[in-house]
């Protein structure tokens, strides 16, 4: 199967480059043996690649979850035709192209915010590094000693050998 690769340029406080690809489609079949399709999805975030399987109606779900962030997304889900010969071999690509092109408009849909925590779940990559806005906590903080407190200083001397 060839695969569908698109960039996507995501430039925000907390995201670096996102790059999708879809490079598999494996028919698998619910408990009771209906069959349905999943693709695995190819993402490199940050410098890592993550992959993970997903199905059609996960894809409907994410473009729910979506539609708050990003304003640049359809109402409705795109829908796919052919649901009759959804297995058969090119519509298993265009479906393959449609998802990757979904991705790439969502992530161009943001318009420069940070990746959304549904799209971070959907796709399982790790959580968004926020650097610069998390300052972290110091070890230990300076005390302000009041005229009632008590200090009481030890001395220690180790033996020489």
């Amino acid at each position: 199967m060839s695969s569908t690769q698109l960039h996507a340029s995501q430039t925000g406080a907390s995201s670096g480059a996102l790059q999708f690809a879809v490079d598999a489609a494996i028919v698998e079949h619910e408990a009771n043996g209906w069959p349905y399709t999943t693709y695995r999805i190819i993402t490199t975030y940050q410098g890592q690649t993550f992959a993970v399987h997903r199905r059609y109606k996960e894809l409907r779900a994410l473009h729910d979850q979506l539609k708050p962030f990003c304003q640049g997304l359809p109402d409705a889900f795109p829908a796919w035709a052919n649901l009759f010969n959804r297995y058969a071999p090119d519509v298993v690509e265009q479906r393959k192209a449609a998802i990757t092109r979904y991705l790439v408009d969502a992530i161009a849909a943001l318009r420069g915010s940070p990746v959304p925590a549904a799209m971070r779940d959907f796709l399982q990559l790790t959580p968004a590094e926020e650097k610069d806005a998390v300052e972290e906590a110091p070890i230990m903080t300076q005390a302000q000693l009041e005229t009632s407190d008590t200090v009481i200083l030890v001395a220690y001397q180790l033996p020489l050998q």
